[in-house]
């Protein structure tokens, strides 16, 4: 994905929720290139799975092998998404 994104070519859903969402989300310091495909309709929706945190060890042990934490809600910043490295 990211050698086809480098090539200059974007999924056109990037460019809609780029500009849609951008003002919601910090991206720290990652590569713009990573920060971009986080917009993708493939990436954005889907594939992401909220558990409560008391929820996660056992949903991890029944798909280990094709689940991981990826992120953490907080009360802090509400309404937007921190992306750190």
């Amino acid at each position: 994905a990211i050698e086809i994104i480098e090539s200059g070519i974007f999924e056109p859903g990037i460019m809609m929720n780029l500009n849609s969402f951008s003002d919601k989300v910090d991206k720290d310091d990652i590569n713009t290139n990573i920060g971009n495909l986080i917009f993708g309709a493939e990436t954005s929706g889907g594939l992401a799975i909220v558990l409560p945190e008391a929820k996660v060890n056992r949903f991890l042990e029944k798909y280990k092998k094709i689940a991981a934490v990826i992120g953490r809600i907080t009360e802090e910043n509400p309404g937007r998404v921190r992306i750190k490295k």
